[in-house]
């Protein structure tokens, strides 16, 4: 799950982005949790909040993007000790990349989901929840 803040003229919108990354956790265990109190410091605290809730097909692909832009934005998937707190001069805080190590469900040599206690690549997390796997280029 990828949290970023923005602001329009309605007001502040809170954009919540989630991939097979995190369906994939939330099959498992039940749910996905992240402390989204950076985000909201940052929002003028005179105005609306909106919810944006949006889809994306690989959360890490879409983290890596973000942190080139240098977008600021939460990535659910790094350690609570690597996310830094609310700063008004933070560009971009950082992104997970998965660890090269062998995948439990085909076997392949892969960049691994930071899922605990799976070790499964993003294509298998991809067919076990029945999607189609992401174009390649």
């Amino acid at each position: 799950m990828l949290v970023l803040g923005s602001r329009n003229p309605l007001g502040n919108i809170l954009h919540v982005v989630v991939g097979p990354e995190s369906e994939l956790h939330q099959d498992l265990h039940g749910a996905k949790i992240l402390d989204i109190t950076p985000v909201l410091a940052q929002m003028d605290g005179m105005s609306h909040v909106y919810l944006s809730l949006t889809r994306c097909r690989g959360e890490m692909m879409t983290a890596q993007i973000l942190t080139g832009s240098k977008i600021t934005h939460l990535n659910s998937f790094v350690k609570p000790t690597d996310v830094p707190t609310a700063d008004a001069n933070a560009t971009a805080q950082p992104s997970v990349v998965g660890t090269r190590e062998k995948c439990q469900y085909c076997g392949k040599l892969a960049d691994l989901l930071p899922i605990d206690g799976f070790k499964v690549c993003p294509d298998c997390a991809a067919i076990e929840l029945g999607r189609r796997l992401p174009k390649r280029k």
